[in-house]
Formats: structure tokens, C-alpha cells, sequence
């Protein structure tokens, strides 16, 4: 179970308004190094079963790069 404490930083502007605000997560720095250890070690032992075409979560790989591959897709006639 992971757990946090949670603290409100303002951002800019008046601090009665409570959107002015953003939360900041404090979390263990043991419990972080666990997470970075995990997942580097997943990402290296499963990265040949990925898909060359995953985007989102791998390094040097945003989402924002799948604007780069244009996908032809048929048009499909709905009626039924």
C-alpha cells in the first residue's frame, strides 16, 4: 500500500482561492528507490516483447512523437 502526504502549493494569485493551489505528494525515498529499481527492471527484461510502435512511458519515447506515423485507415460504411 503507498501512501503520501499531501501538501497544497500555491501556484500564483490569491491564497483563499482554493484552484490557486496545487498538491504536492510526499512520499518515502525508500519507497521511490523500490519504484525506479522496479521499473528499470521490468522496462529492460520486457522490452524485446514491446511493440515498436509503443509510446507513452518508454525513454525517448512521448506520446508526442507518434505525430510522426500517419495511418491509413479505410473508410467503413456503417449502414446497416
Amino acid at each position: 500500500m503507498k501512501t503520501a502526504t499531501v501538501i497544497p502549493l500555491l501556484k500564483k494569485g490569491n491564497d483563499t482561492d482554493a484552484s490557486n493551489f496545487r498538491p504536492i505528494s510526499l512520499t518515502y525515498p525508500l519507497a521511490r528507490l523500490f519504484e525506479i529499481i522496479v521499473i528499470k527492471t521490468l522496462t529492460r527484461d520486457f522490452a524485446h516483447r514491446l511493440s515498436p510502435l509503443q509510446f507513452g512511458f518508454l525513454n525517448k519515447r512521448s506520446s508526442s512523437c507518434t505525430s510522426r506515423f500517419h495511418f491509413r485507415v479505410p473508410p467503413y460504411d456503417f449502414q446497416t
